[in-house]
């Protein structure tokens, strides 16, 4: 499912718990809980893209993929 939101805001929720907060097609904006391997992976993935040369961030919706 593509990520439709305009915005992904990753923080943490009122206790202290890793959160990402979407829009994935034509759901209502919702809010994933992490688990610290989760968010590790999710930190890391947008490490990897604001690292990358500007043409290939905006390549075109972006695929969050799960950890293996």
């Amino acid at each position: 499912m593509d990520v439709t939101s305009p915005s992904i805001d990753v923080g943490t929720d009122d206790r202290g718990q890793a959160v990402v907060a979407l829009q994935a097609g034509s759901l209502p904006p919702f809010m994933l809980r992490l688990k610290d391997d989760e968010a590790r992976h999710v930190a890391n993935s947008l490490l990897e893209i604001l690292n990358a040369p500007r043409d290939v961030r905006s390549v075109g919706p972006v695929r969050l993929a799960t950890p293996a």
